[in-house]
């Protein structure tokens, strides 16, 4: 869940725009942004990390996914079904 306490996004958010706006400019592909979400895991996985720690990583992603799908992704897909009929019908 992206929702964290505004304390805690303040945190993060400079380093995160700084990092956006990079990957921007030097039009960053989809394995750049693999490759960078992939860092940061193992980095936040730690040295020796368990099952536990492994499975957490996937229920983020996941979520993660799931969050995309619902907020951007099925609103986009009803504006094409409007646009161009829906093949359900």
């Amino acid at each position: 869940m992206p929702y964290i306490l505004k304390e805690r996004r303040r945190i993060y958010i400079e380093e995160i725009n700084l990092l956006g706006g990079r990957m921007r400019e030097t039009n960053a592909t989809d394995g750049d942004l693999n490759f960078i979400i992939t860092k940061l895991i193992k980095i936040w996985l730690g040295p020796s990390p368990r099952y536990t720690n492994y499975n957490s990583a996937l229920g983020v992603l996941t979520g993660m996914q799931q969050e995309l799908y619902r907020r951007k992704i099925a609103p986009y897909e009803d504006l094409k079904i409007k646009e161009n009929d829906d093949v359900y019908d």
